[in-house]
Protein backbone atom coordinates (compact mmCIF):
# COMPACT_ATOMS: atom_id res chain seq x y z
CA UNK A 1 0.00 0.00 0.00
CA UNK A 2 1.23 3.47 -0.87
CA UNK A 3 2.63 5.82 1.77
CA UNK A 4 0.27 8.64 0.72
CA UNK A 5 -2.84 6.52 1.18
CA UNK A 6 -5.32 7.46 3.90
CA UNK A 7 -6.95 4.71 5.96
CA UNK A 8 -10.40 3.64 4.85
CA UNK A 9 -13.16 5.12 7.00
CA UNK A 10 -15.56 2.32 7.88
CA UNK A 11 -17.67 4.48 10.16
CA UNK A 12 -16.37 2.91 13.36
CA UNK A 13 -16.83 -0.65 12.17
CA UNK A 14 -14.23 -3.40 12.12
CA UNK A 15 -14.28 -6.91 10.75
CA UNK A 16 -14.56 -8.17 14.34
CA UNK A 17 -17.32 -5.68 15.27
CA UNK A 18 -19.16 -5.04 11.99
CA UNK A 19 -22.56 -3.86 13.21
CA UNK A 20 -23.92 -0.73 14.85
CA UNK A 21 -27.26 -2.08 16.03
CA UNK A 22 -28.16 -2.33 19.70
CA UNK A 23 -25.63 -4.52 21.53
CA UNK A 24 -23.73 -5.07 18.27
CA UNK A 25 -26.76 -6.67 16.63
CA UNK A 26 -26.67 -6.59 12.82
CA UNK A 27 -29.54 -4.87 11.05
CA UNK A 28 -30.43 -4.48 7.37
CA UNK A 29 -29.16 -0.90 7.71
CA UNK A 30 -25.66 -2.23 8.50
CA UNK A 31 -25.87 -4.62 5.55
CA UNK A 32 -26.88 -2.00 3.00
CA UNK A 33 -24.51 0.66 4.35
CA UNK A 34 -21.47 -1.65 4.10
CA UNK A 35 -22.57 -2.95 0.69
CA UNK A 36 -22.76 0.65 -0.50
CA UNK A 37 -19.30 1.29 0.99
CA UNK A 38 -17.88 -1.62 -1.02
CA UNK A 39 -19.54 -0.29 -4.19
CA UNK A 40 -18.06 3.17 -3.69
CA UNK A 41 -14.55 1.88 -2.93
CA UNK A 42 -14.71 -0.55 -5.86
CA UNK A 43 -15.89 2.25 -8.18
CA UNK A 44 -12.88 4.28 -7.04
CA UNK A 45 -10.64 1.36 -7.97
CA UNK A 46 -12.30 1.12 -11.40
CA UNK A 47 -11.70 4.85 -11.95
CA UNK A 48 -8.03 4.53 -11.04
CA UNK A 49 -7.53 1.45 -13.21
CA UNK A 50 -9.17 3.24 -16.14
CA UNK A 51 -6.86 6.21 -15.66
CA UNK A 52 -3.83 3.93 -15.40
CA UNK A 53 -4.90 1.97 -18.48
CA UNK A 54 -5.31 5.20 -20.46
CA UNK A 55 -1.81 6.30 -19.46
CA UNK A 56 -0.39 2.93 -20.54
CA UNK A 57 -2.13 3.12 -23.92
CA UNK A 58 -0.82 6.64 -24.53
CA UNK A 59 2.73 5.60 -23.69
CA UNK A 60 2.53 2.42 -25.76
CA UNK A 61 1.25 4.45 -28.70
CA UNK A 62 4.39 6.57 -28.39
CA UNK A 63 6.51 3.41 -28.56
CA UNK A 64 7.36 3.02 -24.87
CA UNK A 65 7.46 -0.47 -23.40
CA UNK A 66 5.12 -0.18 -20.42
CA UNK A 67 2.66 -2.68 -19.01
CA UNK A 68 0.80 -3.57 -15.88
CA UNK A 69 2.95 -4.07 -12.79
CA UNK A 70 2.26 -7.04 -10.50
CA UNK A 71 0.42 -4.70 -8.09
CA UNK A 72 -1.75 -3.13 -10.78
CA UNK A 73 -2.48 -6.55 -12.32
CA UNK A 74 -3.54 -7.81 -8.88
CA UNK A 75 -5.78 -4.74 -8.54
CA UNK A 76 -7.33 -5.47 -11.94
CA UNK A 77 -7.92 -9.09 -10.98
CA UNK A 78 -9.51 -8.00 -7.69
CA UNK A 79 -11.72 -5.49 -9.48
CA UNK A 80 -12.92 -7.89 -12.16
CA UNK A 81 -12.99 -10.96 -9.93
CA UNK A 82 -13.48 -11.17 -6.20
CA UNK A 83 -15.05 -7.76 -5.53
CA UNK A 84 -17.50 -8.16 -8.41
CA UNK A 85 -18.40 -11.67 -7.25
CA UNK A 86 -19.06 -10.48 -3.68
CA UNK A 87 -21.45 -7.78 -4.90
CA UNK A 88 -23.18 -10.27 -7.21
CA UNK A 89 -23.47 -12.92 -4.49
CA UNK A 90 -24.82 -10.53 -1.85
CA UNK A 91 -27.29 -8.41 -3.77
CA UNK A 92 -29.26 -5.36 -2.80
CA UNK A 93 -32.59 -7.16 -2.91
CA UNK A 94 -35.33 -6.13 -0.52
CA UNK A 95 -35.39 -9.74 0.70
CA UNK A 96 -32.41 -8.76 2.84
CA UNK A 97 -34.80 -6.74 5.01
CA UNK A 98 -36.10 -10.06 6.29
CA UNK A 99 -32.68 -11.11 7.56
CA UNK A 100 -31.34 -10.13 10.95
CA UNK A 101 -28.45 -10.71 13.31
CA UNK A 102 -25.80 -13.27 12.49
CA UNK A 103 -27.38 -13.99 9.12
CA UNK A 104 -26.24 -10.51 8.07
CA UNK A 105 -22.93 -10.47 9.98
CA UNK A 106 -21.17 -12.82 7.53
CA UNK A 107 -21.88 -10.76 4.41
CA UNK A 108 -21.11 -7.52 6.29
CA UNK A 109 -17.70 -8.87 7.32
CA UNK A 110 -17.11 -9.88 3.70
CA UNK A 111 -18.01 -6.35 2.53
CA UNK A 112 -15.59 -4.84 5.04
CA UNK A 113 -12.77 -7.20 4.06
CA UNK A 114 -13.33 -6.63 0.33
CA UNK A 115 -13.63 -2.83 0.72
CA UNK A 116 -10.34 -2.82 2.64
CA UNK A 117 -8.66 -4.89 -0.08
CA UNK A 118 -10.06 -2.64 -2.85
CA UNK A 119 -8.88 0.45 -0.98
CA UNK A 120 -5.36 -0.97 -0.63
CA UNK A 121 -5.38 -1.87 -4.34
CA UNK A 122 -6.50 1.69 -5.19
CA UNK A 123 -3.54 3.02 -3.24
CA UNK A 124 -1.21 0.73 -5.21
CA UNK A 125 -2.69 1.92 -8.51
CA UNK A 126 -2.31 5.55 -7.35
CA UNK A 127 1.38 4.89 -6.69
CA UNK A 128 1.75 3.36 -10.17
CA UNK A 129 0.04 6.38 -11.75
CA UNK A 130 2.37 8.75 -9.90
CA UNK A 131 5.36 6.61 -10.99
CA UNK A 132 4.32 7.21 -14.61
CA UNK A 133 4.14 10.94 -13.91
CA UNK A 134 0.36 11.12 -13.88
CA UNK A 135 -2.08 12.76 -11.54
CA UNK A 136 -4.23 10.43 -9.48
CA UNK A 137 -8.00 10.74 -9.77
CA UNK A 138 -9.79 12.30 -6.83
CA UNK A 139 -11.06 9.93 -4.20
CA UNK A 140 -14.69 8.94 -4.49
CA UNK A 141 -17.03 10.60 -2.05
CA UNK A 142 -17.85 8.46 0.95
CA UNK A 143 -21.47 7.34 0.90
CA UNK A 144 -23.80 9.44 2.97
CA UNK A 145 -25.52 7.23 5.52
CA UNK A 146 -29.15 6.90 4.58
CA UNK A 147 -31.98 5.61 6.66
CA UNK A 148 -33.72 2.56 5.31
CA UNK A 149 -37.46 2.13 5.54
CA UNK A 150 -36.97 -0.27 8.44
CA UNK A 151 -34.81 2.26 10.32
CA UNK A 152 -37.45 4.94 9.79
CA UNK A 153 -40.19 2.60 11.04
CA UNK A 154 -38.24 1.80 14.22
CA UNK A 155 -37.44 5.48 14.75
CA UNK A 156 -41.06 6.52 14.32
CA UNK A 157 -42.25 3.64 16.49
CA UNK A 158 -39.90 4.83 19.22
CA UNK A 159 -41.18 8.38 18.88
CA UNK A 160 -44.76 7.13 18.95
CA UNK A 161 -44.04 5.02 22.04
CA UNK A 162 -42.59 8.10 23.71
CA UNK A 163 -45.73 10.05 22.84
CA UNK A 164 -47.97 7.28 24.15
CA UNK A 165 -45.95 7.10 27.36
CA UNK A 166 -46.26 10.86 27.82
CA UNK A 167 -50.03 10.79 27.36
CA UNK A 168 -50.30 7.72 29.59
CA UNK A 169 -48.42 9.57 32.33
CA UNK A 170 -50.69 12.60 31.95
CA UNK A 171 -53.76 10.35 31.99
CA UNK A 172 -52.50 8.53 35.07
CA UNK A 173 -51.86 11.84 36.83
CA UNK A 174 -55.37 13.08 35.97
CA UNK A 175 -56.92 9.80 37.10
CA UNK A 176 -54.91 9.88 40.32
CA UNK A 177 -55.97 13.47 40.92
CA UNK A 178 -59.60 12.55 40.33
CA UNK A 179 -59.33 9.63 42.77
CA UNK A 180 -57.79 11.93 45.37
CA UNK A 181 -60.58 14.46 44.96
CA UNK A 182 -63.24 11.72 45.20
CA UNK A 183 -61.63 10.36 48.35
CA UNK A 184 -61.61 13.83 49.93
CA UNK A 185 -65.22 14.43 48.99
CA UNK A 186 -66.27 11.11 50.54
CA UNK A 187 -64.37 11.89 53.71
CA UNK A 188 -65.90 15.38 53.98
CA UNK A 189 -69.53 14.32 53.62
Amino acid sequence: MSDECQPLNLGGRTKEDPCKGAFGYCTPYDYFEMRKMLQVVRNGLVTRLTSYDTMLWERQRKGEKVSYTPATQAALDLCNGDSWNVLAEHGDSNWNYLKMGEELAGPIRTFIEMATRCHAASCDVDAAIRALGGVTPSAPAQPVPTQTIIDQIFKRAGEAAGGVAKFAAIGLALWGGAQFIKAREKGDS
